[in-house]
């Protein structure tokens, strides 16, 4: 496990507010040489009856997350969960103040596959955020 989902884990734990979650994280590939999990989001958290599937990045630049930072591997498995009606969101430390941003999968499957960009600053992470009521954040987990 990185420092940046060690990190995340204990960050899930405080924003949640819910003692009963459910909280796992999914082994990664590398570390168990099996394929079976391959480009599976690193945690699976369950809160209040809801689902919701979460990847941890990590950026050096702090205005800017690179679509590209997701491989083409997490693409086509977030694609197939998103397509069955999963919850994914790319948690993403940012430069070296590690500031964390939470950003809704399906924005960036929306701006990646379909209007080709590559990139979103934070103000267009904050923008997107402040649109969309996230699951974990909102303690009603609707």
């Amino acid at each position: 496990m990185t420092d940046s989902e060690t990190k995340f884990r204990r960050t899930l734990k405080t924003l949640l507010k819910d003692p009963d979650a459910y909280i796992l994280k999914i082994p990664d590939y590398k570390q168990t040489g099996g394929t079976a999990l391959r480009g599976m989001p690193d945690y699976l958290v369950i809160s209040r009856g809801s689902t919701a599937w979460f990847e941890v990045k990590m950026t050096p630049s702090p205005t800017t997350f690179n679509f590209n930072a997701i491989s083409e591997n997490q693409y086509t498995v977030f694609e197939q969960m998103r397509k069955a009606g999963a919850k994914i969101y790319i948690a993403v430390y940012m430069g070296e103040s590690m500031t964390l941003e939470i950003i809704d999968y399906s924005i960036i499957a929306i701006k990646k596959l379909l209007a080709n960009e590559k990139s979103m600053t934070v103000e267009e992470i904050r923008k997107t955020a402040s649109q969309i009521k996230y699951w974990c954040l909102d303690g009603r987990n609707n």
